[in-house]
């Protein structure tokens, strides 16, 4: 699990592609916290496993299904993308909660960047649209940012100035795609909303559980 707080961006320093799908050398260093073998860390907001590890960088694969779903097909040599270590028990989670598990893409239809503002318009995949709700989260490349408004198949996010130096999102430009996962508690109540499988619990049932 991840918190859409990205760490730092990494180069992509090598690219190998696969029977399975494609390889990544991601080029990271950090001696106090060593990335370790089989650890999970998220690229642009997909969790991948750390495979193998290299003076200065480790490898991560993408098999052909994660990068049929996402932009990492796109992905080359020497780009710059975002990463976020997972959560620890007892981490602060400044974001939400982001599980690294893509929904969709979305293509960046607008921006709107001057010395004050950085907001980006997205057009959304028809299967993102259900989650998708004003003042709600969403990771973007694996940021988490606040939806601003949702209108038809568009919806609007804010870039801080911090956020935009740090991630992907300071040099995303009109046309460019991003991947997009919606809040997981969103599908929760949608899925628990359907006439069809109730919610499980009332308000005297939670009560009743101490809530």
């Amino acid at each position: 699990m991840f918190s859409g707080i990205i760490e730092r961006l990494v180069i992509v320093e090598k690219l190998e592609r696969t029977s399975r799908g494609v390889r990544f050398a991601i080029a990271y260093k950090n001696e106090v916290a060593p990335v370790q073998e089989g650890e999970s860390i998220a690229i642009n907001g997909v969790c991948l496993t750390a495979a193998a590890m290299e003076e200065g960088r480790f490898w991560v694969e993408a098999v052909k299904e994660t990068l049929e779903a996402t932009t990492l097909s796109s992905v080359k040599t020497h780009d710059r993308v975002n990463l976020e270590r997972s959560l620890k028990v007892g981490d602060k989670i400044s974001g939400h909660f982001v599980l690294g598990h893509v929904d969709g893409v979305a293509v960046i239809q607008k921006v709107n960047r001057n010395a004050e503002t950085h907001d980006l318009t997205l057009k959304v995949p028809e299967i993102c649209e259900p989650f998708m709700v004003a003042k709600g989260s969403i990771a973007v490349d694996g940021i988490s940012l606040t939806i601003q408004a949702v209108q038809g198949k568009t919806c609007s996010v804010a870039v801080i100035p911090h956020t935009a130096a740090m991630t992907t999102l300071g040099f995303r430009k009109e046309g460019d795609r991003v991947n997009l996962e919606t809040d997981v508690l969103a599908k929760y109540v949608q899925l628990r909303s359907n006439p069809e499988q109730p919610f499980p619990f009332t308000v005297d049932s939670l009560r009743e559980l101490g809530f």
